[in-house]
């Protein structure tokens, strides 16, 4: 968030996981405690209106298979961020349905925040809603047992 140099920024952790307490301390340590929103544990109501105040869902994850939050902020239309992680191009294709940058490269997750800023409401709207929609389409439970029943009847043989 330093790197990035915009009071704007809000970040906004939810989750109590085993990192929570260091965390904690590095916005401490970064004084960036105005900026940074600890919500702990939220429920699935909770999380859905926390997504409808947000402006952008990013991952900064070193590792992870599937990124479920991503799904779940997709859903509730918010543009996409993460690093490379797992099967992230299942969720993010290319570049029309969200930003994707390395892992652990700290200054291209920063200039992509940079760039994510400089880009209208509209603009940010018309890409949350082709993720949205790409989902919705990749993700439906029609197309899982559909997936289901390929792999059975893959056993079958």
């Amino acid at each position: 968030m330093h790197a990035a140099d915009d009071q704007r920024l809000m970040l906004h952790i939810a989750g109590d996981g085993s990192q929570l307490p260091h965390l904690k301390e590095l916005a401490k340590e970064l004084k960036l405690e105005d900026q940074v929103i600890f919500h702990g544990f939220l429920s699935h109501t909770e999380l859905t209106k926390l997504y409808q105040k947000m402006d952008l869902a990013v991952l900064s994850s070193y590792s992870e298979s599937f990124p479920l939050v991503l799904l779940e902020a997709g859903d509730n239309e918010l543009p996409l961020l993460s690093t490379t992680v797992g099967d992230i191009k299942k969720l993010i294709p290319d570049d029309e349905y969200g930003f994707i940058v390395n892992i652990g490269d700290e200054v291209a997750l920063s200039d992509q925040l940079v760039n994510i800023s400089k880009l209208s409401k509209k603009q940010l709207q018309m890409i949350a809603k082709k993720e949205k929609k790409y989902l919705a389409n990749t993700f439906s439970i029609y197309n899982q047992l559909a997936e289901i029943d390929q792999g059975y009847q893959l056993l079958m043989k």
